[in-house]
């Protein structure tokens, strides 16, 4: 019995030292994970609905990420490291909301200017002109810029097509005409772009590149079927209510379960650029 307990004891404390390791080591340096969130709200919010997460949940989350060491950067940052104009540090992650609802601004945005963390919203045009949607508008977004310069804006199209499914003049006026629009409201370069429900195929990605986008983000691995990742075809990593306890999140933030999802999709290599593992993205020249 003795033995027994003995060896029980060493396996328990092996566990506990790999466990540990695997905390401080992953992500590995180069790994930046993007982080989707869509809608922060009440506990009854996330519990009836899988795109929210309860407001509790976001703040522990972000006090999880400046307790442990994480480093929040911007999408521009991010794209200068996997450009390698810039070195990675270790442990960056990249925090991201789509559709600009009213709920950032009213839940998120009160946590994450405790600690200032970059983070980029990314905005129906359409939707922002004219409040649809519970889109925050366009005075509401100029405020937050004025007031929050860690925040960033992109675009998520011009009014959340399918965007495999329109007409190629429609989903240039999608996107293109999206960036333009809110160069036009806020006065500022819109470099990146979200498909509306991670939709995409090789039309799009050249689209994206066409309307003058530096990168394109999709949602989970799955969306990308046989294309490849690359630079108009980059995945992110939804945060919803199954990330609430901390072993979860962390397991979302190490790599480790970005790398599960793509080990489970069928590898190809074509459209979209090659993979972005690391610094030396291969971007391909965008049209004039």
């Amino acid at each position: 019995m003795k033995k027994i307990l003995t060896l029980i004891s060493a396996a328990l404390l092996g566990a506990f030292l790999l466990a540990a390791a695997c905390f401080f080591i992953f992500p590995l340096p180069g790994q930046i994970p993007v982080l989707m969130y869509h809608f922060v709200g009440s506990r009854d919010d996330a519990a009836q609905q899988k795109n929210f997460v309860s407001r509790e949940s976001f703040a522990a989350q972000m006090a999880f990420l400046k307790r442990w060491g994480y480093r929040p950067i911007s999408l521009e940052e991010y794209f200068e490291i996997k450009t390698g104009a810039r070195r990675a540090g270790g442990r960056e992650v990249v925090l991201t909301f789509d559709d600009g609802n009213t709920t950032f601004g009213s839940e998120a945005l009160p946590i994450l200017r405790r600690y200032r963390f970059p983070v980029t919203v990314f905005l129906v045009s359409e939707s922002v002109k004219h409040g649809h949607h519970g889109s925050m508008t366009e005075p509401v977004i100029q405020g937050i810029l004025k007031s929050d310069a860690y925040v960033g804006i992109a675009s998520h199209s011009k009014t959340h097509p399918f965007l495999s499914r329109i007409t190629p003049e429609q989903l240039e006026d999608e996107l293109k005409g999206s960036r333009l629009d809110l160069e036009t409201m806020f006065g500022r370069p819109i470099r990146f772009l979200a498909y509306p429900s991670g939709d995409l195929n090789e039309e799009v990605l050249e689209s994206a590149r066409r309307a003058g986008y530096d990168l394109a983000f999709t949602t989970s691995a799955k969306k990308l079927k046989n294309l490849p990742e690359g630079p108009y075809s980059l995945t992110r990593i939804k945060i919803s209510r199954s990330s609430d306890l901390a072993p979860a999140f962390w397991f979302k933030l190490s790599g480790l379960y970005g790398a599960y999802k793509k080990s489970v999709r069928p590898s190809s290599r074509g459209a979209g650029g090659s993979a972005p593992g690391g610094p030396g993205l291969d971007l391909p020249q965008k049209a004039a």
